[in-house]
């Protein structure tokens, strides 16, 4: 690919030269400057989609939606941001300079008029460099952020050091079997229970219909990819439990409906079956529970009251049916090695009671022990932060190129500009002042506007996050605005060590 990119390039250069006049060249130096043309087409389009691009990453409400759009919001501000800089910038220079009681005064005058043609030859570098910083942004903070929230990384992925869950037919009976069967042996293995938590789920799609939820095999007529809903059932008391969240007293039927955007219906009518809605809640993303289509929380009086919807979808679904899910997780007490001797022994035992071959087939138990997982979980955010730190310093060492290149062009076309305004009256320092300003201006553009893009995709950004079980968005704001103030600091040293060479080129137009 990257050969074939050269090639293009060297052809095209080729058919330039072709193009181009000797004598034109030679006289080239001699010529005056041409104003650019205002493409107000293109600063249109930049201008749009760069705002398409900041509210998608502002309006994304869905984890799973924010890494589908997430390339596609970064194309359209890629694409708004060299169009502004080539087009909305010299637009809005010429927009200043119609103003003439602002243009009219000797410190606009000059910078206005300046800038004008000096956007016109940087623009595209200049862009270059803002997509870059952003770039190093994105990679640094969210690597960073990633590996400094590891801890809580661990917690949300695994909610207990032992985490035991059955999907079975009979959940009552058999979840109450593996719960005995776990604590005997946490007791044999001489540590004591911390905290215990169990959680009874029962969750299967639904197709919505004006506003009813309707129990549907996917495979038959019409295109339903869009109005699936995840229907989740869960008993009141582990809901409280397992989010903290306080819910009223149900009575038989009555139902809590927990949703992420709303539900305007005072009932909700799952297949054959209608349920009063007590209260309605809004699903917060802190929690970290996140599904790839909408997902409906029905909040229930007890497992009793989920036994019709189980019988109505096993009908429907048939050996494609969802079973209940039952989750036990337990934190106990004890260092490293022993949580992971006594999450081993939870294991061996559930295999020799023969509970993890099922009865029939009608259950399967997984079982996950944290601490043993917490090294390949530490191996692997590890592994992306240094690739964060190497791509960021890639894009570093790219951007800082541009801006060594961008201040010798600068330098030469200054050692020209300070002889021509000190020609036409300017002092010596009138005309320092005015063009170190520009060059000043004209650099800073591209971190002011990097931090600004950066800014706008911390929604999107941080639910792609929570997708790798980093919901601590506060540690992700720190370690984003840690972060610009680090770069910024770079990207300003330098600016400044790059500007030494910029002065020795001009330096003797300066007395």
């Amino acid at each position: 690919m990257f050969a074939g990119i050269f090639m293009l390039t060297f052809i095209y250069n080729l058919f330039q030269i072709q193009l181009a006049k000797p004598v034109e060249l030679l006289h080239g130096s001699s010529q005056g400057e041409r104003e650019p043309k205002t493409k107000k087409l293109m600063a249109i389009v930049g201008i749009v989609t760069l705002a398409a691009g900041y509210y998608m990453a502002i309006t994304v409400d869905n984890p799973v939606t924010a890494v589908l759009l997430f390339f596609v919001a970064v194309i359209l501000v890629i694409i708004g941001t060299y169009f502004i800089f080539m087009a909305g910038s010299i637009a809005v220079l010429k927009f200043l300079r119609k103003r003439k009681s602002y243009y009219y005064k000797k410190k606009h005058f000059v910078a206005v008029s300046g800038l004008i043609y000096r956007m016109k030859q940087n623009a595209a570098g200049l862009a270059s460099i803002c997509i870059l910083s952003t770039m190093v942004l994105v990679v640094i903070s969210s690597t960073v952020s990633m590996y400094a929230g590891l801890d809580d990384e661990l917690a949300t992925r695994y909610q207990g050091d032992i985490g035991v869950s059955i999907i079975s037919e009979n959940p009552i009976t058999e979840g109450d079997t593996l719960r005995e069967l776990v604590n005997r042996t946490i007791q044999q293995e001489n540590r004591s229970i911390k905290e215990e938590q169990g959680m009874m789920t029962l969750t299967f799609s639904c197709i919505s219909e004006d506003g009813n939820l309707v129990i549907r095999k996917h495979d038959d007529e019409g295109d339903y990819s869009s109005d699936i809903i995840m229907l989740r059932m869960i008993t009141r008391e582990d809901y409280e439990e397992a989010y903290n969240v306080r819910v009223p007293e149900l009575s038989d039927h009555e139902v809590v409906l927990v949703t992420s955007d709303g539900y305007d219906k005072d009932t909700i009518t799952v297949g054959d079956y209608t349920y009063p809605i007590l209260q309605k809640q809004h699903f917060s993303s802190e929690n970290g529970h996140w599904m790839d289509n909408q997902v409906y929380y029905m909040v229930v009086n007890s497992v009793e009251d989920m036994a019709p919807l189980y019988e109505a979808q096993k009908e429907i679904y048939g050996k494609n049916a969802s079973s209940y899910y039952y989750s036990l997780y337990i934190d106990i007490d004890g260092n490293k090695e022993e949580k992971i001797a006594c999450g081993n022994a939870v294991s061996a035992a559930i295999g020799a009671s023969g509970m993890e071959e099922g009865h029939d087939g009608k259950y399967y138990i997984m079982i996950e022990n944290r601490a043993e997982n917490e090294d390949s979980f530490r191996q692997m955010y590890g592994g992306f932060l240094f690739l964060g730190i190497f791509l960021g310093i890639l894009f570093l060492m790219i951007t800082v190129l541009i801006i060594f290149y961008k201040q010798i062009s600068e330098g030469y076309e200054d050692k020209e500009r300070f002889a021509i305004m000190e020609k036409v009256g300017m002092s010596n320092a009138e005309v320092k002042k005015t063009i170190s300003a520009q060059i000043r201006m004209v650099f800073l553009l591209p971190i002011v506007t990097a931090a600004l893009h950066v800014l706008a995709a911390f929604p999107m950004i941080r639910m792609i996050l929570a997708v790798m079980n980093l919901n601590n968005g506060r540690l992700f704001a720190y370690c984003l605005l840690g972060t610009i103030a680090v770069f910024t600091v770079i990207y300003l040293l330098v600016y400044k060590m790059t500007s030494r060479t910029y002065y020795r080129i001009v330096g003797h137009q300066i007395r």
